[in-house]
């Protein structure tokens, strides 16, 4: 069956939520067709609820919205996680095949449980420039978050490949405390320790007395 566009009434945060569960945001792939170089991708229209399915040679654009309901009539027995994830694991495996005709693209997903085409629509001259810089500036976070991410991983294994210094018990330093006491000055013999200044009073002996006499 091929796939038109249409609008939705459905709750857009839902839908998109069930898309980024199924991984079907923000996808890009390049596929080459009779010698011709496109870049498959996705994306979310927030204004109309709309997952978005389009194809550039870097030139021209082509893309078809899906909305919510589109998905539900199409998914069928699959349910729309099913359906979506099989669409976004083909994207990502590259088994597409895009058809050229006059300002139509036929986008062909041959890696499905079953056969999917979706008819694309080529973009004005206006849209393409808004649809241009909205994939550049996805395309710049992506990378931003994989160098990112590959800055903590280089740094993870820095540090793991670091030889680990084992524990080491610290004894207190004996030497140091017997040069400490031997460099205390001592007290001189007769002076108090009250009043180091002073000499200690030699205690009363009382009054000597000569021999008696006989």
């Amino acid at each position: 069956y091929t796939v038109r566009f249409s609008h939705s009434t459905m709750s857009s945060s839902r839908f998109k939520g069930v898309l980024q569960a199924a991984n079907g945001l923000e996808l890009f792939r390049e596929i080459c067709t009779d010698g011709q170089r496109y870049i498959c991708y996705t994306g979310f229209a927030e204004s109309e609820g709309l997952w978005l399915i389009g194809a550039t040679n870097g030139v021209d654009m082509w893309r078809v919205g899906l909305s919510e309901q589109d998905v539900k009539e199409y998914s069928q027995e699959r349910g729309e996680s099913g359906y979506l994830s099989d669409i976004s694991h083909t994207l990502e495996a590259g088994e597409v095949q895009l058809l050229q005709s006059h300002s139509k693209l036929t986008l062909c997903l041959r890696g499905a449980s079953e056969l999917l085409e979706f008819n694309l629509c080529e973009l004005s001259a206006a849209e393409r420039r808004a649809e241009m810089r909205t994939i550049l500036f996805s395309l710049w976070q992506k990378l931003t978050t994989v160098q990112s991410s590959l800055k903590d991983c280089q740094k993870q294994l820095a540090d793991a490949q670091k030889p680990k210094i084992p524990d080491q018990v610290v004894f207190p330093d004996i030497s140091l405390r017997s040069s400490k006491a031997a460099q205390r000055p001592k007290k001189p013999a007769g002076h108090s320790l009250v009043n180091p200044s002073s000499k200690r009073r030699k205690a009363a002996t009382g009054v000597v007395f000569g021999g008696e006499d006989s």
